[in-house]
């Protein structure tokens, strides 16, 4: 993988995901906080269920078979960081240390995590 295709990746990440995020702010600007959560969760399981369609589409066996190594990293990359977020909304303590709760540090450092994970995959 190059760094023109890594960083075009993440370029499209972002642009992907602006409108959601912007939507997600603008709610928990006005303190519709599970609206937020909502949003930003219902899209991710809506790119998840694509794959469902596609792999039933797809009539030369499993879809997933035709990925390479760093979408595959990717994609559990994706469920990894979807499912330490859903087991924060359970839990629901705060215990904020320094303005910043170790929940949101530890999303943070498994995001970091996964993004490393894909380039040294792709490498």
């Amino acid at each position: 993988m190059t760094i023109v295709t890594f960083a075009g990746d993440r370029i499209g990440d972002l642009r992907d995901e602006l409108a959601g995020d912007v939507r997600a702010v603008d709610f928990q600007q006005m303190r519709l906080n599970a609206l937020a959560v909502g949003n930003l969760f219902g899209s991710n399981v809506l790119n998840m269920a694509i794959l469902l369609f596609v792999d039933a589409a797809h009539t030369k066996g499993p879809v997933l078979t035709l990925l390479g190594q760093p979408e595959i990293v990717a994609g559990v990359g994706a469920i990894l960081l979807m499912a330490i977020a859903l087991a924060v909304i359970v839990h629901g303590a705060e215990t904020r240390i320094a303005r910043m709760e170790p929940d949101a540090l530890v999303l943070l450092l498994a995001y970091a995590g996964c993004v490393t994970a894909v380039w040294a995959a792709g490498s």
